[in-house]
């Protein structure tokens, strides 16, 4: 079954003097089953609903996000206890260098738990130098990390005090409040202590602002305040994980049929002229609506996200789908990607109005 293109299956039909006793259509959520009984059926055949035409949205509408948009940071040149910086790396791939270099064992699937390793102090330290490109004055960006008590930040060469305010999506990835980033180029600097004990995590900068990416290139970039129809990876949110509410404003009549069949995510929510959000997630991806004034009303659909583009192994060629473990992050040869491998986020095409 094709789940983006087809979802609309006709079950078999029984025939009576030429006339048809029994035809619907079975949608891909459907569950059916059947009892067969002697005798004959009466009366006439369900009608069959088509999903066709249909008014649709081809321009790009008003868009608000569930949370700050994100900047993954996990390309960085590194030093190994003051030396001077290597050229850029993927850090995680940066940190098993290091580890044996100093001989002290790699972080990959295999591992002790927590609990089984001894507990020693670290003797070494990593220093990562991120770049930051910016096409914009970003006001009131946020940094969110991991190991940040343990951590000494660095932007623009001024070392930062940081206050932890709250986290991001796991409460063991603080955040705290750095300096406006003015449009330009910024340096941001993160040393950590390297040892049996210690880990490298990805870190995020999140705020109110756009990014492009191409290949490896990260551009900070406006804001994103309107979306087309199609995946928000190319437009603006390649690392976004939160929810996006879509504003449609539409003529109606007395009431409308609302179709949303095509969507990357978890699942649509619509809500008209603020009214309490129903939720659109099996196929045929219908809503009726009514009890409307004849005239001009707000669909709002929220898509909500995964966090596959935020956490997920975005270097990684899965060969089998669905198939991801730690070591998934530090692939290797053919399974390695410097560039990044999104999943599409988003309603990917316009809704239908009947």
């Amino acid at each position: 079954w094709d789940t983006l293109n087809g979802n609309v299956y006709p079950l078999p039909a029984t025939y009576e003097n030429g006339k048809t006793v029994f035809s619907r259509k079975w949608y891909m959520h459907d569950s059916l089953l059947l009892k067969l009984v002697p005798g004959r059926s009466e009366g006439e055949p369900e009608p069959i609903v088509e999903y066709d035409g249909g008014k649709r949205i081809f321009t790009k509408v008003p868009v608000t996000l569930s949370e700050p948009n994100v900047y993954l940071m996990d390309m960085a040149e590194y030093a190994l206890d003051g030396e001077e910086y290597r050229p850029l790396e993927e850090i995680l791939k940066a940190e098993n260098i290091c580890r044996v270099e100093c001989g002290l064992p790699i972080r990959q699937r295999a591992m002790r738990q927590p609990y089984q390793t001894p507990q020693v102090p670290a003797e070494y330290k990593i220093k990562l130098r991120f770049t930051i490109d910016s096409e914009i004055d970003v006001c009131q960006p946020t940094l969110a990390m991991e190991c940040m008590d343990v951590a000494d930040i660095w932007l623009d060469g001024q070392k930062l005090e940081l206050s932890p305010k709250g986290w991001f999506i796991d409460r063991i990835i603080k955040t705290a409040d750095i300096p406006a980033l003015s449009a330009g180029t910024h340096v941001l600097e993160a040393e950590f202590p390297l040892g049996l004990n210690t880990k490298l995590e990805y870190m995020y900068l999140l705020g109110d602002f756009g990014v492009d990416v191409a290949g490896t290139i990260k551009t900070i970039t406006a804001p994103v305040r309107k979306l087309a129809f199609g995946s928000w990876v190319h437009q603006g949110l390649p690392f976004y994980s939160g929810n996006v509410t879509y504003h449609v404003d539409m003529e109606t009549g007395a009431e409308a049929t609302v179709r949303v069949p095509h969507y990357r995510g978890a699942l649509v929510g619509l809500s008209v002229d603020g009214a309490v959000q129903e939720d659109i997630i099996y196929s045929p991806y219908v809503r009726k609506v009514t009890d409307l004034q004849p005239g001009k009303h707000r669909f709002d659909f929220t898509l909500y996200g995964t966090r596959y583009n935020t956490l997920a192994a975005l270097h990684h060629l899965a060969s089998v789908p669905f198939s991801q473990g730690p070591d998934c992050w530090r692939s290797t040869n053919d399974l390695w990607n410097y560039e990044y491998s999104f999943k599409d986020q988003g309603i990917m095409s316009s809704p239908r109005f009947y």
